[in-house]
């Protein structure tokens, strides 16, 4: 039996419809995509440290399919995982890799909105800047494409833009068919994109996240009779607010990556406004 190992990744950036982009690339009777999405195999020491042979077992039921992937977004945290390019160049050295951005700013402010539905409160989005740089690290699109340019060629890189998958899902999964030389299909029945942005998602109100620290109240909540009291302890998600500074001193870090990485992959400067 021939053995089934990945020849392809989507590997970012987190907060730009990577989970939708695996679903739909899923759908497709060429391909398949490792469950769960996120094996973080390359990036995580301690996941890493299973070993190789568990790393394909994940694999084992891919059989004869043209593409068989993993969709993993910590592989573009550089300032989290700096050894993630690096592992996946040495065991995959022929993959394919496939990375999906959005506009920065937004998907910094998604990341933030993200965190407060996990449970995980920063009270404010510059406090949670503060706290994690990683965060603004993340849309530093350039930075983190660079290091896998350097480890593989530019042609076994197709990058993607949210803004695009939104706009012409059709075309996005047609240039994905040809990239991984799969049958072409512009349709896939089944498939949605999300945009992320958490804009009517509610989140976990401070009195719900401090019970459910309590030992087994998750399976509890999920009876009947509590589920319409977890929905009363859940509020709306805030918006996003940019102290004016904060902002300025963002953009000033993020306007020459963004300029860089937009040139390089064909996009107008104007393509994501920044002021």
């Amino acid at each position: 039996m021939q053995e089934s190992t990945p020849n392809f990744f989507v590997i970012g950036a987190m907060r730009s419809a990577t989970t939708s982009l695996c679903e739909i690339l899923s759908l497709h009777p060429q391909v398949f995509m490792s469950k769960p999405k996120e094996l973080n195999f390359f990036s995580n020491n301690s996941v890493f440290c299973q070993g190789w042979n568990w790393y394909r077992d994940n694999f084992a039921a891919a059989h004869a399919k043209a593409a068989i992937g993993e969709g993993s977004t910590n592989y573009t945290k550089q300032s989290l995982y700096p050894r993630a390019a690096e592992r996946l160049a040495e065991y995959c050295p022929n993959a394919r890799l496939i990375y999906i951005v959005r506009h920065p700013l937004q998907r910094i402010e998604s990341h933030w909105l993200h965190m407060l539905r996990m449970g995980i409160d920063p009270s404010t989005l510059a406090e949670a800047l503060r706290l994690m740089p990683d965060m603004l690290d993340i849309s530093l699109y350039w930075k983190q494409i660079d290091v896998y340019r350097r480890l593989f060629p530019d042609d076994r890189i197709l990058v993607l833009f949210l803004e695009d998958l939104i706009e012409n899902p059709g075309a996005v999964i047609a240039r994905c068919c040809e990239f991984l030389r799969l049958a072409p299909v512009t349709e896939v029945t089944g498939a949605r994109v999300h945009s992320n942005g958490y804009a009517d998602v509610p989140i976990d109100g401070k009195i719900l996240r401090l019970l459910r620290r309590i030992p087994g109240i998750q399976g509890l909540a999920r009876t009947v009779p509590l589920r319409a009291a977890v929905r009363l302890l859940k509020r709306p998600p805030p918006a996003p607010s940019w102290p004016a500074d904060l902002r300025a001193q963002i953009v000033d870090q993020l306007a020459p990556d963004s300029g860089r990485f937009l040139d390089f992959y064909g996009k107008p400067p104007n393509f994501w406004p920044l002021n």
